[in-house]
């Protein structure tokens, strides 16, 4: 479902299985918490193995975002596929969400 990795000590990561559903998922809470009390300047999201992003899954990256602008800290999105980009673009999320390599 999820993997957490810590990077550096300014960096973790989260890597997001693409079988979840992030509507009905409960244990996708305790992930996203866990991000946001550490002290790390630096989240990271995965999303290499999501071909596609709803509404719901754009939501809870926003609001993380928006968690972690409060304690000024960076929100930075890894591997994106090309139709999840275009979505995140579309949006222009680009403008305050660091998207690697993109």
């Amino acid at each position: 479902m999820y993997t957490f990795k810590e990077i550096s000590e300014q960096e973790n990561m989260l890597v997001i299985d693409p079988s979840i559903n992030v509507v009905k998922e409960s244990s996708y809470t305790p992930y996203f918490e866990k991000l946001i009390s550490g002290n790390h300047d630096v989240l990271t999201l995965d999303l290499s193995m999501i071909e596609t992003i709803g509404s719901a899954g754009i939501m809870r990256i926003l609001i993380l975002k928006n968690r972690l602008l409060q304690d000024a800290r960076m929100l930075r999105i890894k591997g994106c596929s090309d139709g999840v980009c275009e979505t995140f673009r579309f949006l222009r999320m680009n403008r305050f969400i660091d998207f690697e390599g993109q």
